[in-house]
């Protein structure tokens, strides 16, 4: 633990200097393990987490590091690890202008050649990773309003993610007492990824993406919150347009509880 709050302090310095080629290096020598546990409450207490996440988007999507993750034989503690990271992600409210940082960080000569050589570093990680991304130009549509940076690292995690842990993730997030803002870009991610992963889905994982918009449709019952509950309604019809041709029964019985909701609520926002 002392390990992990010393990477923690020195990864926060070196980032909110702009320093991001020195972070690579150290987080390979320090292992995916530490570097996980370092990073997971880095995300809430770094001033600047918006600079945190985009480091996270970089490094998570290097051959290396994910080769570095397979390789750990304590997947159950990565997939903790990673869900407390995401869980984190989701909670970042950027303020609009939380410009930059208290005039502590005294801006020296070298300060300029350093975001300079990290520009480099940054580029040759992203052209690396070109392949990967191109197929993923919409991951910022994961929430109106999340900074782009955030939106990057919460799909990075999700490619990391077993389907199974990454439902477990949302179902805490989900919980009453976290609030509108965070359930609600919860439900968005999942909406996300029920689109983008359609595709790569064996039966099992298909049942799992039904089974997820049941308990949506569950909450949306005792729901008072009308933007929450228009989210959920789209999650309805995209896992509907999505599983409806090999699921008729029981994207059926969504239907059916729309028209139910309909028939007995006062809620202006309709089911789509």
């Amino acid at each position: 633990p002392n390990e992990r709050s010393s990477l923690k302090v020195v990864l926060d310095q070196l980032l909110r200097k702009k320093q991001g080629e020195f972070c690579h290096s150290l987080c390979y020598d320090m292992g995916p393990q530490k570097t996980l546990g370092a990073l997971a409450s880095l995300c809430l207490t770094s001033k600047n987490p918006s600079e945190v996440a985009r480091f996270i988007a970089d490094h998570f999507s290097t051959d290396s590091f994910v080769d570095s993750l397979m390789s750990l034989e304590e997947e159950d503690k990565v997939q903790d690890l990673l869900s407390k990271i995401f869980g984190s992600l989701l909670k970042i409210k950027i303020e609009e202008d939380s410009s930059d940082d208290s005039g502590d960080d005294s801006s020296d000569d070298s300060s300029d050649d350093s975001s300079e050589e990290n520009e480099e570093v940054t580029k040759k990680i992203q052209e690396k990773n070109g392949a990967k991304k191109n197929g993923k130009e919409e991951s910022n549509v994961i929430d109106d309003g999340m900074d782009d940076n955030i939106a990057d690292a919460v799909d990075c995690i999700n490619e990391l993610f077993t389907l199974p842990r990454f439902l477990r993730a949302l179902r805490v997030l989900m919980d009453k007492g976290e609030g509108e803002f965070v359930r609600k870009r919860a439900i968005l991610v999942f909406n996300h990824k029920t689109s983008s992963h359609r595709p790569y889905l064996s039966e099992e994982e298909e049942c799992l993406f039904l089974d997820f918009m049941e308990e949506l449709l569950e909450q949306v019952k005792g729901e008072k919150n009308d933007d929450l509950v228009q989210t959920i309604w789209l999650s309805v019809e995209i896992v509907g347009r999505n599983f409806a041709a090999e699921y008729p029964e029981r994207v059926g019985k969504a239907l059916v509880c729309a028209l139910d909701f309909l028939d007995n609520s006062s809620v202006v926002t309709a089911p789509v």
